[in-house]
């Protein structure tokens, strides 16, 4: 049965009995046809018990949900207040817990406080474990900031005190199993829907109509309520006229104000007190992590409009270079440690330059594979190709040597997984025509992309590193010239004491010096190059590690030069904002996008996810174009957000600790697959 019985009239009810089924005992003859039936129990409906008296006929109660809101709450209760009349104020959680000077006035002004739940939801769509949680969550709430607590529950959505289906009466057998009363209304102003003054005052008037009616519910947030305090102002008096009087839920079925919102014992208010502090923690903790995400992403947007009018400036720097071509020989050092699998191809790319006065010295570093008989194999067939052995001392070792074993002036360094356009090595070389420049950085680019984590970085190439490069060039403060492809004077890096070893960046450590040393270091974007990038979470964690820590490492090293030179004032605070600060506080923007969410406040998704995003995708688009890469992998910007950037932020956190512990970390070199092509 569906049936619902009430045993007397009130607007406070619980459920007394809920559905049973009955049972039929029945017999049959031997043909199986029924001769005997009959109910040993019969089945019963739903039993809704009145809690206090029935209302007098005259009596009427102004209740308001959705409350308390720091704006149209206090008007309403100044209306009450200056008119004398009392009401009952059914709270969601949420925005009690946002307004809790509002909940104390309206408890210390003598009002009835009842629950709504904490977010508002339908209470027939969720289980009876979010309905406890829902109700304790709020009732925690209404204690703290009250000193009080309630036995009053009205669901959300459901304004009628005749409950009549299985859906609607279910989540009632939960709140009454709490120890609640729930508060029926059968007077609905409709002012949630923002009808008009006169519309909520003709809708309360045709309600009282109905003698059996006395609760009116009205409310007091949930967007603009001007109609709602406009429409108080006349019912009242105009009610008050017609004979009618206003009174509490206490008053009308007669139980005290105590008993509807019993006082806290002095032993619950020490733990009242925790949940108040928790409830500022939050409420305030909510504001700062709101302003610091604003203020990030501000900051964000500005950079990236930064950057684009500086990449844009620097454009015609590369159209004054487009006819310049450089004679001078040049040597290529190619450090390997253990690349078996990969310098046959950045050796092939080499021999393939289209500038042919040039000598490859192969360093190797103590490499326990076969990197020299492969090296060996080419050396048989090309003069220019020298193999120096030494034994094992890191990739700056290898390096210096080259630097010292070099027979040119210029001098290009490239990772023995490397893999340089024919024309790439003439690009590199055509900036030192002009004497003032000391290095020269290329635009490396991923050469495996063969998965979506390979995919990632692919992007991230073009759209941040080379990007960045581009517009640091217009301030001369290009803070790394990669070791997979830069290119440099011989005598400026021997002067500045070659590359340092107390860093796993070397070459980071190497840029920077120059600069502090009053350097010239210029982006060259058509000297391209194609490296393996980690085809593996575990394998792009490693390298991201060691790029993070030594940068860290390198700004350490640096700390006396910040504001001192475009290396001061540019470099280095970029690199200290966007490589520590920025991924230390972006994890905020998640937890924004969460909360917002689960507190239904979407206007920071719209202020920050939407906003940023869409700049995201302009400069991302400029980067694209001016790379003349295809832009078939922008799509994964829109997923980027949601894994890839995360990734980063746990390396950035991982290698902020190993600092701050002080450990000590080695290359920790990634393994090679040689899958990098030229296409």
């Amino acid at each position: 049965l569906t049936s619902v019985n009430f045993e007397s009239d009130s607007e406070l009810f619980k459920l007394k009995y809920d559905r049973a089924a009955g049972h039929l005992q029945l017999t049959t003859d031997t043909d199986g046809k029924i001769d005997y039936a009959m109910y040993d129990q019969l089945p019963s409906g739903y039993d809704l018990e009145a809690v206090g008296q029935p209302f007098p006929k005259k009596d009427l109660v102004l209740s308001f949900d959705d409350g308390p809101d720091e704006t149209w709450t206090p008007q309403i209760l100044k209306v009450l207040e200056d008119n004398k009349v009392p009401a009952a104020f059914f709270m969601v959680g949420e925005q009690a817990q946002r307004n809790p000077g509002v909940v104390a006035r309206i408890a210390k002004d003598g009002f009835t406080i009842g629950n709504h739940t904490y977010l508002h939801p339908d209470l027939s769509t969720i289980s009876h474990n979010r309905i406890n949680l829902e109700l304790n969550q709020t009732q925690r709430v209404i204690e703290a900031e009250s000193g009080h607590r309630t036995i009053l529950f009205r669901p959300p959505y459901d304004t009628d005190s005749t409950p009549s289906t299985p859906e609607e009466l279910r989540p009632i057998a939960a709140v009454n199993q709490l120890g609640y009363v729930v508060a029926g209304a059968n007077i609905d102003a409709e002012d949630w829907q923002k009808p008009g003054v006169e519309t909520i005052v003709n809708n309360v008037l045709t309600g009282v109509n109905n003698p059996e009616n006395h609760v009116i519910v009205m409310h007091d947030a949930g967007g603009d309520r001007s109609q709602t305090v406009a429409a108080l102002k006349i019912l009242i008096p105009k009610l008050q006229s017609m004979g009618y009087t206003f009174v509490s839920f206490g008053q009308a079925v007669g139980m005290s104000q105590d008993q509807i919102n019993p006082p806290l014992a002095g032993s619950e208010r020490f733990l009242v007190q925790i949940t108040a502090i928790w409830n500022f923690i939050l409420r305030w903790g909510w504001a700062l992590i709101f302003w610091l995400f604003l203020l990030t992403t501000i900051i964000a947007i500005f950079r990236i409009l930064f950057l684009g009018v500086m990449v844009l400036r620097s454009a015609k720097h590369y159209r004054s270079r487009a006819g310049k071509v450089s004679l001078d020989p040049v040597s290529v050092i190619v450090p390997c440690y253990n690349e078996e699998k990969t310098v046959a191809h950045t050796l092939a790319a080499l021999q393939k330059s289209l500038k042919t006065n040039i000598e490859i010295l192969v360093i190797n570093d103590g490499s326990t594979d076969d990197t020299i008989g492969e090296v060996e194999k080419f050396m048989a067939q090309d003069t220019r190709i020298r193999l120096i052995n030494k034994p094992n001392g890191g990739k700056s070792s290898a390096l210096n040597l080259g630097f010292q074993e070099a027979k040119y002036e210029l001098i290009i360094t490239i990772d023995g997984d490397t893999i340089l356009l024919p024309e790439t090595i003439g690009e590199l070389t055509k900036p030192f025509v002009d004497p003032q420049v000391d290095a020269v950085c290329g635009n490396v680019e991923v050469g495996n992309v063969r998965n979506i984590l390979t995919g990632f970085q692919a992007l991230e190439y073009v759209t941040t590193q080379n990007f960045d490069r581009r517009a640091f060039d217009e301030l001369n403060c290009i803070s790394v010239v990669p070791g997979a492809t830069g290119a440099w004077r011989r005598d400026r890096v021997i002067a500045i004491g070659g590359y340092g070893s107390d860093t796993l960046t070397e070459d980071a450590d190497l840029t920077l010096r120059l600069l502090a040393s009053g350097g010239r270091i210029i982006y060259a974007p058509e000297a391209r190059s194609r490296t393996e990038a980690p085809e593996t979470i575990s394998g792009l964690a490693k390298q991201r590690f060691r790029w993070s820590y030594g940068t860290y490492q390198c700004l350490y090293k640096n700390r006396k030069l910040f504001f001192k030179g475009n290396l001061g004032w540019f470099a280095l605070p970029n690199m200290f904002l966007f490589q520590i600060v920025f991924p230390i506080l972006s994890p905020i923007g998640d937890l924004v996008f969460f909360l917002s969410i689960f507190r239904g406040d979407f206007g920071a998704i719209a202020v920050g996810y939407i906003m940023f995003t869409l700049m995201d995708v302009c400069g991302s688009l400029l980067a694209f174009t001016l790379e003349r890469r295809p832009k078939k992998l922008m799509w994964l910007i829109l997923i980027q957000r949601f894994f890839y950037r995360q990734f980063m932020y746990v390396i950035t956190y991982r290698s902020i600790i190993a600092i701050l512990q002080g450990r000590h970390h080695g290359w920790n070199k990634l393994k090679r697959t040689g899958n990098a092509a030229l296409k």
